[in-house]
């Protein structure tokens, strides 16, 4: 039967035979997603993260990782909890890094979500999904937005487990993260401190790049923040529809922020990504989804 499954599913026989984990993702799981999720589509984002957390048990067993520092606000306003993490991590009001290398740094195990390995192109658009699972934090991402949608879909991700620990997915937390994303990237103090009232299309497009945010959401946030007027903002909306912000981000940014914890693997002469694959059972293109689609290059 075993080979039977390989054949059919792709995976290695080996795969069929390693010892079950305990699903700790049933119990919480925040989704972010476009539109309703099926229950086909949840169960397979379930199974992905429950494979993710086996990738990072053997990640852990060949490398170290940063230690754990993800504070617990669940107590906190979405913009306090925001204010305060960005105070932990020592950020200031400064355009956050390289998203994934900051949560890797601070022991938040990110990677791919692998549905369009598992279900095909068929199930419905599921960009993210994260979880606490053994006292350990987890953002899995599918990387379906541009690379600015990708930096607040993982300040989305981040504000559940900072905010929503051991909480159901409800839409107030979804609310809630969106908020907590909103502030993290780009601060209520930053928006008074580099933009003026009002500002020009110019200005906020050089916000947004320093910010690495998409068009609409710093106008949005500009707004949120009281730093314009409604006039001046739905002018700034019927200029970014026509230069066709809305459906995409031209002159964005072109290129996914790496892993640095796949990337070590990647280039290491001991262990690597096939390792990995093979150790686990996996198909090879899981394993590279699961690590963000790193690739060996030559420089």
């Amino acid at each position: 039967m075993a080979e039977q499954l390989a054949i059919a599913l792709g995976f290695r026989q080996g795969f069929f035979y390693r010892p079950a984990l305990s699903d700790a993702s049933q119990a919480r799981g925040a989704f972010r997603a476009k539109a309703r999720v099926s229950s086909r589509t949840r169960q397979a984002a379930r199974a992905s993260s429950l494979i993710g957390t086996e990738v990072y048990h053997w990640v852990r067993a060949h490398f170290s990782l940063p230690a754990l520092d993800v504070p617990d606000l669940s107590n906190e306003t979405p913009q306090m909890a925001a204010q305060l993490l960005r105070s932990i991590w020592n950020l200031g009001t400064r355009p956050a890094p390289n998203l994934v290398q900051l949560c890797e740094s601070r022991g938040i195990s990110v990677a791919g979500l692998g549905l369009d390995d598992l279900l095909g192109k068929t199930h419905e658009p599921v960009d993210a999904f994260s979880l606490w699972d053994d006292g350990r934090p987890y953002i899995f991402t599918a990387r379906r937005r541009s690379p600015e949608g990708e930096r607040f879909t993982l300040a989305h991700e981040l504000g559940h487990l900072v905010m929503h620990p051991n909480d159901p997915a409800t839409p107030e937390a979804e609310s809630e993260a969106d908020a907590f994303a909103a502030e993290f990237l780009i601060p209520r103090t930053a928006c008074f401190e580099y933009l003026p009232y009002n500002p020009s299309l110019e200005r906020l497009l050089e916000s947004k790049t320093a910010f690495r945010v998409s068009a609409v959401a710093a106008a949005r946030r500009v707004h949120e923040v009281g730093r314009c007027s409604d006039w001046h903002y739905t002018e700034l909306n019927r200029i970014l529809t026509l230069q066709g912000f809305r459906s995409a981000e031209p002159g964005g940014r072109t290129f996914y922020e790496r892993s640095r914890v796949f990337d070590t693997i990647a280039g290491n002469d001991k262990y690597s990504l096939h390792d990995m694959a093979a150790e686990l059972g996996l198909p090879t293109e899981l394993a590279r989804s699961f690590a963000l689609q790193t690739r060996l290059s030559v420089v």
